[in-house]
């Protein structure tokens, strides 16, 4: 029993994360995201975007990603201006949740704070468990993660894990 409950629980949490990560990420495809306005791409201000301002985008991008300054982009300097950009575009949605979810005020989320593992926690646990025996096997594990290929795909047409 106390087993059930720790897997309920880390489930939970899971989820959670995850559902908090798709939240935020989908929110920052709106307004959040902060593509370059005409503006700021016309760089003499004479109203037309020539290729020579679009060059001098594209190397000034170059020259901020390039930390080293060698010239070149390595690995490790594409990934980590792909996090900056990925931080950037997620922190309005976990600023909202943390927000929401902060009971005591001290600007972060404890384990008490993300709530128990009901609601939709342990509904999505009850679905993935199509027998019921408080476990899921690694046959319905892997129908989930086909369901979630296809969800993501846009292949859901409605149904869900349970329901077809």
């Amino acid at each position: 029993m106390k087993q059930t409950w720790i897997i309920a629980g880390v489930s939970a949490l899971a989820f959670s994360a995850t559902a908090l990560l798709a939240a935020s990420t989908a929110e920052a495809r709106g307004q959040d995201r902060k593509a370059p306005g005409f503006e700021e791409l016309d760089i003499d201000g004479d109203g037309l975007l020539t290729e020579k301002e679009m060059l001098a985008r594209r190397a000034a991008q170059f020259a901020e990603t390039d930390t080293d300054g060698d010239g070149l982009l390595s690995a490790e300097e594409m990934v980590e201006k792909a996090r900056q950009a990925f931080a950037e575009r997620i922190q309005p949605g976990v600023a909202r949740r943390i927000a929401r979810q902060d009971e005591n005020g001290d600007g972060m989320i404890s384990p008490e704070e993300m709530g128990p593992p009901e609601g939709r926690g342990a509904r999505m646990f009850s679905r993935l468990d199509e027998n019921g025996d408080g476990g899921i096997s690694e046959e319905e594990f892997e129908t989930a993660r086909q369901w979630r290929r296809g969800f993501r795909a846009g292949r859901r047409h409605g149904r869900g894990i349970g329901t077809e």
